[in-house]
């Protein structure tokens, strides 16, 4: 069963990273100048952006509650740019050593080849800024025509 969840978790974090690329290129667009695809995700989902963050924000809770109370991974107390030291791009620390079995650098799920806790934790963060931003965006202005 815990390898099931695990499985759940980390294809609910494959779909949120593909709404967060997706919000990323309506975001690149809209500074270049592309309106149409930000102004129908602002109709979309007007209305239901705290909704959305209070969703993610609770699977992105239950998760990390289920990896450390049900499936006993040890979190790391030092968590921050976790993503650099479980890849190796950043020397972990020897508090990193201390503070989980293993160390930080220690991949205790790897779902789809990429999909790691730290990850998650990203993602999950990223959609929420995503979705705040659009809530305290001021809403678009109605053009009236010209007489």
């Amino acid at each position: 069963m815990t390898h099931d969840v695990i499985v759940t978790l980390a294809a609910l974090g494959v779909a949120g990273q593909v709404l967060a690329a997706l919000l990323l290129l309506v975001g690149i667009g809209w500074v270049a100048g592309l309106r149409g695809p930000g102004e129908w995700v602002r109709r979309a989902v007007e209305g239901y952006e705290l909704w959305i963050v209070f969703l993610v924000s609770a699977i992105a809770t239950g998760g990390s509650l289920f990896f450390s109370e049900i499936a006993g991974f040890v979190p790391c107390e030092l968590c921050w740019y976790h993503l650099l030291v479980e890849n190796g791009v950043v020397k972990q620390a020897h508090a990193c050593l201390i503070s989980a079995p293993g160390g930080c650098a220690t991949k205790w799920i790897e779902e789809f080849g990429y999909v790691t806790i730290p990850g998650l934790a990203l993602t999950g963060f990223a959609l929420c800024f995503a979705f705040l931003l659009l809530a305290a965006a001021p809403p678009p202005t109605a053009t009236v025509p010209e007489r």
